[in-house]
């Protein structure tokens, strides 16, 4: 089992990943329903047959116990450690874009190992009903009323100090 200092989850999280992981023989990975920190997205890439990526999705596939995806994350994911154990190495690795630099383009180490994943041809599903949390940062600002004004740091980096502080 993986996770990460800023997934915030339950022991009955993963109790139920690991329920599900017994219960579905042909998943060989299986990660929980996180939020992508500072944007409207989960953080989990569905493609079609033709391996084009797949923006919307319809309710009903959120109340299923698994659906197979693409990619995922490291917050709350379960892994078949014998399929893991056999897994090339290494098994993270980012790159860099074709000019060489780390900007739009390059590939981060986490999607590197989805992609790896997928070209081994083991599985990874999706635990829709297993919902963990996503901790930011926030800057708290003292308002005109002194009264607490929240901004995330993306946020802040897009719009500056909120108005409301201004005095």
């Amino acid at each position: 089992i993986t996770c990460d200092y800023d997934t915030v989850f339950r022991y009955e999280d993963v109790m139920e990943l690991y329920r599900l992981m017994e219960a579905e023989p042909r998943a060989d990975a299986i990660c929980a329903l996180q939020s992508k920190r500072g944007s409207d997205h989960a953080l989990f890439g569905l493609k079609d047959n033709d391996g084009n990526s797949i923006l919307s999705l319809p309710d009903y596939q959120l109340t299923r116990n698994l659906l197979p995806v693409a990619t995922g994350h490291f917050g709350l994911t379960i892994f078949r450690a014998e399929t893991l154990r056999n897994h090339p190495h290494p098994w993270m690795q980012s790159m860099p874009n074709d000019d060489g630099r780390w900007r739009e383009g390059k590939i981060d180490a986490d999607i590197q190992f989805w992609s790896k994943w997928r070209e081994y041809r083991n599985t990874l599903y999706l635990a829709p009903r297993v919902v963990v949390g996503h901790l930011q940062e926030m800057v708290t600002w003292p308002g005109r009323d002194l009264k607490p004004i929240y901004q995330t740091l993306m946020e802040y980096d897009k719009s500056g100090k909120p108005s409301e502080t201004n005095r």
